[in-house]
């Protein structure tokens, strides 16, 4: 038993290895045919087989070319025609152990030069559901060919896909007439690389956008579902922007798939793929990326994260935003004959894990001030509760807003991935509210959406808004020296509504304990002040006090039904 998972092993890491090379070789400015002889040789070798053929789809026509063919014209088949045909139709793996017991074999397109053809693996070249052509491997030395050559032949398939439209890309740069349309079409294949849509996992929100400096860039991320219960998160930044970089973040991409399809390891995936890139990269360029592995049901991230950083872990309990440090050198940078382990977060209820790329940070002003670090956090601090696509959109909104008429000098690539909370009762909603009285009315806006979003008696607005007035304005008014920002939170249980204050570099000062106001005295016979504090005294169900650390906190509640 111990022998047989030792020589899968093997043979994982020897396929691996072989398709990287391939990957390598096909980097080069190969034209078509030569690109596709690399990979159909490519399949016969690492499957033991004696030929493969690779035909193309011409959807105009709607047939199947045979690439690499003597014969003028080529061969050419409908996709009502032979296995061939049917591997097209279905967009699926056919694997024939025996053809001349399965109906669907056409001798006149299946290729069977000899009249003995005896098994065959037929699959298919997909891109977006779009049908880009078949390869065809027939006769394995040792027999039918097993589910371990169907997932080989799938990889090769998919890197023939990337290697197609790559070559597709460099002939139209070549040929193109103008700029404007040689530009287009290098966008359109670089974003066809990238998520149509985020995967869905239960108890998680995800989010992902790119935004090139020009109509291409280095920068990519994916997001890939491997089994049951872990998700694949990748962001790269490949150095520069353009049509050089995108090439190269094209590149990067295809191997990392390669890797995953066959099962690799987060450590095998990353030592390999780097020390690949320190082959093919031209010197002095690298790539930076986060590649990490969250397990949706442990909600533990583990990663590597090469010169990507910093990483930002949004801890809702706390109501803070941690940035974490790069892990390594970027990729491409330096051969590594072993990695060290990965490092791993845990994402507790409402946390974020935030990969973004130098294109925020850097965002400036025309004063030449820096978005940075801080920008992000405050946008996050303000909507961590939002959906993360509507997250994704402020901090977009925040960096052009910050940068005003600068243009945008690097790439911006976000990826937001949140666990989402509990139920609706037991969760607790904290944002920050800037020292300042021109807050309240956002503040307003804020509890009202809670009440509403919780569908909580709407007559609790104007008590809860009089109250949290007079305490967020006696903060501003008592402690105006204070740089940090107010921090309030609403949270709901079945009984009752809570809502907490909390200033921070601040003396003590009891709200509980103001002197009372008799409001059976005259006017005149009062003094001055004390009238708010009373009022919101009477108004709370409970009121509590607390101090600690320069921290004052005030907590009160109103009784719900």
């Amino acid at each position: 038993m111990v022998d047989a998972i030792t020589k899968t092993t093997e043979l994982r890491a020897e396929a691996l290895l072989q398709i990287l090379g391939v990957t390598r070789k096909l980097a080069a400015p190969f034209d078509l045919a030569t690109v596709l002889a690399e990979i159909g040789e490519a399949a016969r070798a690492l499957l033991r087989a004696e030929r493969a053929t690779i035909w193309l789809y011409e959807p105009v026509a709607d047939r199947l070319v045979l690439t690499g063919s003597a014969v003028d014209p080529p061969p050419q088949a409908t996709l009502e025609q032979g296995i061939l045909g049917a591997t097209a139709r279905l967009r699926e793996i056919v694997s024939v152990p025996d053809c001349s017991a399965d109906p669907r074999f056409d001798p006149a397109v299946d290729l069977d030069y000899d009249n003995d053809v005896r098994c065959m693996l037929s699959v298919p070249f997909v891109e977006q559901n779009n049908l880009v052509g078949v390869l065809q491997v027939v006769d394995r030395q040792d027999g039918p060919f097993t589910a371990e050559d169907e997932r080989i032949a799938e990889t090769l398939a998919t890197q023939c896909v990337v290697f197609i439209q790559r070559e597709r890309m460099m002939r139209s740069l070549v040929t193109a007439e103008k700029l404007d349309r040689e530009i287009k079409l290098a966008r359109e294949i670089q974003m066809s690389t990238l998520p149509a849509t985020m995967p869905r996992i239960h108890g998680y929100d995800l989010a992902g956008q790119f935004c090139p400096a020009d109509e291409t860039g280095g920068d990519t991320f994916d997001l890939v579902t491997i089994g049951d219960s872990r998700l694949f998160v990748l962001l790269g930044d490949a150095s520069g922007h353009g049509i050089g970089p995108a090439l190269s973040s094209t590149q990067f991409t295809a191997m990392l798939r390669v890797a995953l399809r066959l099962g690799a390891g987060l450590d095998a995936i990353f030592t390999q793929v780097n020390n690949q890139l320190v082959e093919d990269l031209p010197e002095e360029h690298f790539v930076t990326a986060f590649l990490g592995m969250l397990d949706f049901e442990r909600h533990e991230v583990e990663y590597h994260a090469a010169g990507q950083g910093p990483l930002l872990h949004y801890r809702a309990v706390a109501g803070q935003c941690e940035w974490l440090d790069p892990t390594t050198f970027p990729m491409g940078f330096m051969k590594y004959p072993f990695v060290e382990p990965p490092r791993s977060l845990t994402l507790a209820p409402g946390d974020i894990l935030g990969l973004i790329s130098d294109g925020v940070f850097e965002a400036h002003d025309a004063s030449g001030r820096m978005f940075g670090p801080a920008g992000v956090a405050e946008i996050v601090r303000r909507h961590w509760d939002r959906p993360m696509s509507e997250l994704l959109t402020r901090v977009l909104e925040a960096v052009r807003d910050f940068a005003g008429t600068e243009p945008q000098a690097d790439d911006i690539t976000i990826v937001l991935i949140a666990r989402q909370g509990g139920t609706v009762a037991d969760t607790t909603v904290r944002r920050y509210f800037k020292r300042s009285y021109d807050s309240l009315a956002p503040i307003f806006q804020f509890i009202e959406d809670f009440l509403a979003g919780r569908s909580i008696d709407p007559s609790l607005r104007e008590p809860v808004c009089f109250i949290v007035e007079e305490l967020f304005t006696n903060m501003v008014k008592y402690n105006p020296e204070a740089v940090r920002d107010i921090a309030l939170a609403l949270g709901q249980s079945d009984a009752a509504l809570t809502v907490r204050l909390t200033d921070f570099d601040v003396a003590p000062f009891d709200v509980t304990r103001a002197p009372a106001v008799d409001i059976t005295r005259p006017l005149e016979e009062r003094e001055i002040g004390g009238l708010g504090l009373h009022l919101v005294r009477q108004m709370a169900d409970t009121i509590r006090y607390e101090y600690a650390d320069g921290r004052s906190t005030v907590t009160f509640t109103k009784t719900l039904g």
